[in-house]
């Protein structure tokens, strides 16, 4: 997901405007930051007493009971067939350009042939 992330930001940006979409980049960053930094203190401390590893969806249930975890597994399959339509968009999107580049070559390498 890291390299989608790189290719969208350009166009995000220029959907936000420079200095609101810097501002926003930040935030979010600043939030998962927190958030990241809250799970893992919560699961050093709760593994240390049960010396057990901890899930996402394990947090997910203790703090918000059983609707929590199938909350949190509901949000993991939304988050993997989301990489899954984005990674099917760009990668046709770069085999159609990289088919009409290759054809193109061709075509004019085969050109050059025939006047010869």
């Amino acid at each position: 997901m890291l390299g989608t992330s790189l290719l969208t930001m350009p166009w995000a940006i220029s959907q936000a405007g420079f200095a609101c979409g810097i501002i926003l980049m930040i935030f979010i960053g600043g939030l998962s930051f927190y958030t990241t930094k809250q799970i893992v203190n919560f699961a050093s401390h709760y593994s240390s007493k049960d010396r057990e590893t901890l899930e996402f969806s394990d947090i997910c249930r203790t703090y918000l009971g059983r609707w929590g975890d199938w909350a949190a597994f509901a949000f993991s399959l939304c988050a993997i067939f989301g990489a899954l339509i984005v990674f099917y968009v760009l990668m046709s999107n770069f085999l159609y350009n990289t088919g009409r580049f290759i054809h193109g070559e061709y075509a004019i390498l085969f050109r050059q042939f025939q006047k010869m």
